[in-house]
């Protein structure tokens, strides 16, 4: 679980850990005070709530049109919001409906007419925008947690991923029909993106791979971290035809290019590791280059250009972000302990190490020690 951060037209918006969304009108010169709104969750009235549950926000969406937002939090509820004409940053509420299960990720249909979301339990249920009072219905299910889900391919295909390393690809709407696997993750899938017609894919076993998502296969690899870690999101750039990897825990980032030119579209190389100035918790598309949200309070956002080439990378503090840094170092006690949860979130995530077979080969030859000794003492019957 990570602090949410999208950005939409001119509107961004961050999540916090108290159950609120922050979301700035970014139109305005850099100089002026941005227009911020808050969307703060709360519980269905009547229905029983979990004890932990604080209406943390656990994914957000902006559609495709900029017109309307969808955001899931820990009261299992799915809201959807309208765009209110004139003011990039305020939403109205238009839909207020319950989840069976937490959601990990949202996704708008092209057209606007349905929202997906994918949980906790390995489902994607969908979620009609047209008639906003209809229950979800489940359209898909895996047999372990979903990660992310995407729409590709002008929304043919529906990509998701999960716990067990799988990536599936299945028609959309008719979702029953699976159109290829992507197995190759040696761990859990943490993101997909779109690269044009092909598919990314970022993994906990260090690497981000490229694929065909229509035959499954794999064209091309990359480690991006030389000590294991979880490479936590992608994000692919189209105007600089390049991947964007963030490591999880690390102030580094990865940039890939692909080269698009050939029979069989590749990674052509990794770029020089840059240093961020603190950890990022997350990040975003912003304005052809990605904004990122760091793990410090003095300069919590950080803007990513890439030139065209896509070769050289220049790190620089918000710059016309700058009176949305401030707010966002006063309302600091709100992200406080998000890179411990992060932390924590990727380490459950984990599957224990069972190769254990040594231990029960002791534990057996004890007790069979045990039973003979026992045998032993047992008195003779007499015939």
């Amino acid at each position: 679980m990570q602090p949410v951060v999208e950005y939409s037209g001119d509107c961004l918006l961050i999540s916090t850990l108290n159950g609120s969304c922050l979301t700035y009108n970014t139109a305005g010169k850099a100089s002026a005070t941005p227009t911020i709104s808050i969307i703060k969750s709360q519980p269905v009235a009547g229905k029983a709530v979990d004890d932990v549950a604080k209406g943390i926000v656990l994914c957000a969406k902006f559609s495709n049109s900029g017109k309307l937002l969808a955001i899931c939090n820990d009261y299992k509820q799915i809201l959807l919001y309208e765009l209110n004409t004139g003011c990039p940053s305020d939403y109205t509420l238009i839909s207020s409906r319950s989840t069976a299960k937490k959601a990990v990720k949202l996704e708008f249909l092209q057209d606007d007419s349905e929202v997906l979301m994918a949980d906790k339990f390995g489902d994607v249920t969908s979620f009609s925008v047209l008639k906003p009072e209809k229950e979800g219905d489940v359209i898909l299910g895996h047999l372990s947690m979903l990660l992310d889900c995407i729409l590709i391919h002008d929304g043919k295909y529906l990509v998701s991923a999960d716990r067990d390393e799988k990536i599936r690809v299945t028609h959309y709407p008719n979702t029953y029909n699976i159109q290829a696997f992507c197995l190759g993750h040696t761990s859990y899938v943490t993101s997909l993106a779109a690269a044009e017609e092909w598919l990314v894919s970022a993994s906990a076993d260090s690497s981000v791979k490229l694929w065909n998502p229509v035959t499954g296969t794999m064209l091309s690899e990359v480690t991006c971290s030389s000590d294991s870690k979880v490479v936590q999101q992608v994000v692919y750039v189209p105007t600089h035809k390049c991947v964007v990897c963030l490591i999880a825990g690390s102030t580094k980032l990865v940039i890939i290019t692909i080269e698009f030119d050939k029979d069989v579209p590749k990674f052509s190389e990794v770029l020089e590791e840059r240093e961020l100035s603190a950890p990022a918790l997350s990040m975003s598309m912003y304005k052809d280059n990605i904004l990122a949200l760091l793990n410090c309070e003095s300069a919590p956002l950080q803007l990513i250009n890439i030139d065209k080439e896509g070769k050289e990378v220049e790190m620089s503090v918000a710059g016309d972000l700058e009176n949305i840094c401030k707010d966002l170092t006063s309302r600091w006690s709100a992200f406080a302990d998000a890179y411990n949860i992060q932390s924590n979130f990727f380490r459950n995530l984990t599957k224990m190490n069972m190769d254990n077979v040594e231990e029960e080969l002791a534990r057996k030859g004890k007790r069979l020690c045990t039973s003979e000794e026992s045998a032993g003492k047992l008195p003779k019957i007499n015939k």
